[in-house]
């Protein structure tokens, strides 16, 4: 019957805190337990979950979220170098495994897939450029889009 009690508990720290993986959920809720001598070498844990600790353990979320305070080309800009790369700036620091292929995008307009691009963080966080593999179409409209990462 544990089950049920440590998924529903997994599933409060994932909305605490929705960046969290796989791998630092089942940290944290084995870092947790409450150890009982009972229950020693029959489980994995050893204990019965703690949702508090549990919640803990896991990082809270920010109080402010970062925003994108900065874009290059501009919003709807015409005229723009074939060859040109697409830069974000952010309002804070930005986990860089965070901003990936996946979750940075460049889509020709009427297309349903992604240019190929290369995305490169600046070593504080605060910035990104994404770096389309091949020059643009010319007198095309493309939209660069930053995604929550999953």
């Amino acid at each position: 019957m544990a089950a049920p009690h440590v998924a529903g508990v997994a599933a409060l720290m994932k909305s605490n805190a929705p960046a969290l993986d796989d791998a630092r959920i089942k940290a944290g809720l084995l870092e947790s337990v409450d150890k009982k001598p009972g229950l020693t070498g029959g489980m994995v844990s050893g204990g019965r979950v703690n949702a508090a600790g549990a919640l803990d353990a896991a990082p809270s979320p920010p109080a402010t979220l970062p925003t994108v305070t900065g874009v290059a080309p501009a919003l709807e800009a015409s005229e723009v170098a074939r060859g040109a790369n697409v830069t974000a700036t952010f309002s804070e620091a930005m986990d860089p495994k965070t901003l990936t292929g996946a979750t940075v995008t460049v889509v020709k307009a009427g297309a349903a897939t992604h240019v190929s691009a290369a995305v490169t963080v600046s070593p504080d966080g605060t910035a990104l450029t994404l770096n389309p593999s091949a020059n643009l179409a010319k007198k095309t409209w493309y939209t660069a889009t930053i995604e929550d990462a999953p």
